[in-house]
């Protein structure tokens, strides 16, 4: 299969926040968290996160912390990320099925015909 350009993977690490409610299922809330992500652009990974693979606590911080006043545990995980990254002058071929107003940051309506 042919290197695409614009579809990158990435090692991250990543910070999330479990609720209270969600201690006893932290794997369940760590997915979800990260579902969550995809189809939307973040700056701190630099594209729109299609699709992750296994995640791991970060070494050397397998326990949970608490800041301040707050009532979450925050954690870090480390994951692959496959990422779309396109630069100016990437050639993208696809067909439009769907358009939402400008307000929503999702690219999930994108279908490929073929990638260049």
């Amino acid at each position: 299969m042919a290197t695409v350009p614009y579809l990158q993977v990435v090692d991250a690490t990543i910070q999330i926040a479990l609720a209270p409610s969600q201690i006893d299922q932290p794997l369940q809330a760590v997915k979800a968290q990260l579902n969550n992500m995809l189809f939307k652009y973040h700056d701190r990974i630099g594209g729109i996160p299609l699709c992750y693979g296994d995640f791991l606590f970060s070494e050397g911080k397998k326990y949970g912390r608490f800041y301040a006043d707050h009532p979450w545990v925050h954690i870090d995980i480390n994951c692959e990320l496959t990422v779309f990254r396109p630069s100016l002058g990437d050639k993208i071929v696809g067909k439009v099925t769907k358009v939402r107003s400008l307000s929503t940051n999702n690219f999930s309506n994108f279908k490929k015909s073929y990638w260049l």
